[in-house]
């Protein structure tokens, strides 16, 4: 073994003591979104206002005031970073503008670092990346869009190498981070292997979404995995005041609505299952309780329909002696 190896593993170790659970540095509707040396995903389709939730995010950590529900620690004197990997010069700086009337400032402050990447390879964004982290020390780093960190999100090498970055990151510079990224049109997930890699280790994955009927963009939490689940927020622009309100929703007549287990993506199914999980086999009574907590349904429902369509398409796999374990086969998510 290697003095290097054993470096590693001393670190590693599970020290049994006392400690002080860390500080929220991000929170909707007082729930705890994000603490300090983590990154979470705001996940959507495209055009569908991730870039103004996010906005949100930016705004209340340079006043400290929370924007519709959403709060984020100062930054005081320290440095936040905007990472643009789409958007041309002119969107860009528009965005910059809108930033600038949203926190009623007439020039952009001056811990607020913006960068457009777009004409660069992912390979160089990613140095850029941590060269920035390295002499910004940044106590937000704002990526927008994190598939363009990879050639091919569906690699599952590259993925997987882009996410464990964001691990070191995080912990290396006690940073937190926020990815913006893409849902794909035709299932909802979160694209590729990189989506699925980047859901599995975000301690909260938030999803944006707008009615075209409604013009109301609605930003709901699909993982939470420090504490309960926000009520959806939903907001709308306002076109003559040019700010943005909450919005009422009407809720749909009273008639409960059954639960359909069809209606959830693959990616909402593993999202829950790698909460219930945590990367320990559970017993079967154990797995029914925490299948009715984070699905929301009634213990019957768990046994009778949920845990056996779970197994039925081998999201999960039952072991020897009634044990069960999340199925990693491949990272990959089941067809259905």
């Amino acid at each position: 073994m290697t003095a290097k190896l054993k470096e590693i593993i001393a670190q590693a170790i599970y020290v049994d003591r006392d400690m002080i659970p860390p500080t929220p540095c991000i929170q909707i509707q007082g729930r705890t979104v994000a603490t300090p040396g983590n990154f979470i995903t705001i996940n959507g389709l495209p055009k569908q206002y991730k870039s103004t939730i996010m906005q949100f995010f930016i705004a209340s950590a340079l006043t400290g005031i929370p924007y519709h529900g959403i709060q984020l620690e100062p930054v005081q004197d320290k440095n936040i970073c905007i990472i643009d990997t789409e958007q041309g010069v002119y969107d860009f700086h528009k965005q910059q503008y809108r930033l600038k009337n949203l926190i009623s400032e007439t020039k952009t402050p001056e811990n607020l670092k913006c960068y457009l990447f777009r004409r660069y390879d992912p390979q160089v964004i990613l140095q850029a990346i941590e060269s920035i982290l390295t002499d910004d020390k940044p106590k937000y780093l704002f990526i927008d869009n994190l598939t363009e960190l990879v050639i091919n999100a569906n690699d599952i090498e590259e993925s997987k190498k882009v996410v464990q970055l964001l691990k070191k990151w995080t912990d290396t510079f006690d940073t937190t981070i926020i990815n913006l990224l893409h849902l794909g049109r035709s299932n909802l997930n979160t694209l590729g292997h990189l989506g699925a890699f980047a859901d599995r280790a975000a301690q909260s994955a938030l999803k944006v979404s707008v009615d075209k009927n409604t013009e109301i963009v609605t930003l709901e939490p699909s993982l939470m995995r420090s504490d309960k689940w926000f009520s959806n927020i939903h907001i709308q622009y306002d076109e003559e005041t040019r700010q943005w309100y909450q919005a009422e929703v009407v809720k749909k007549e009273t008639t409960s609505k059954k639960f359909n287990i069809e209606e959830l993506s693959g990616g909402e199914h593993y999202n829950r299952l790698d909460a219930i999980f945590k990367g320990n086999p559970l017993k079967y009574s154990e797995l029914t309780e925490l299948v009715r907590q984070y699905y929301g349904i009634g213990a019957n429902i768990a046994k009778q329909k949920v845990i056996p369509y779970l197994l039925q398409y081998k999201y999960i796999l039952q072991l020897d002696r009634g044990i069960y374990s999340l199925n990693y086969k491949h990272n990959e998510r089941p067809t259905i």
